[in-house]
């Protein structure tokens, strides 16, 4: 019998963070768009990145970037 797509999901679910990681990545791997996806978000981030250090953007505790975002979303 093969493997549904919710338990593969399940299992996936059930591993360690770090391997959880590392299966995101080699899914992402798998589309040949990826290496474009992938270079605009690391433009994103070091865009974001130099506007820190440079004064133009704020910084926030993770608990309170998470507990803004729940608060739009309810």
């Amino acid at each position: 019998m093969p493997t549904t797509l919710e338990d593969l999901a399940e299992q996936a679910l059930g591993l360690p963070p770090d391997d959880r990681v590392r299966l995101i990545e080699r899914l992402l791997e798998s589309f040949d768009q990826v290496p474009t996806v992938q270079t605009a978000w690391f433009d994103l981030a070091k865009e974001r990145r130099d506007a820190v250090l440079s004064g133009q953007l704020d910084m926030l505790p993770g608990r309170e970037a998470v507990s803004r975002v729940r608060s739009k979303l309810v």
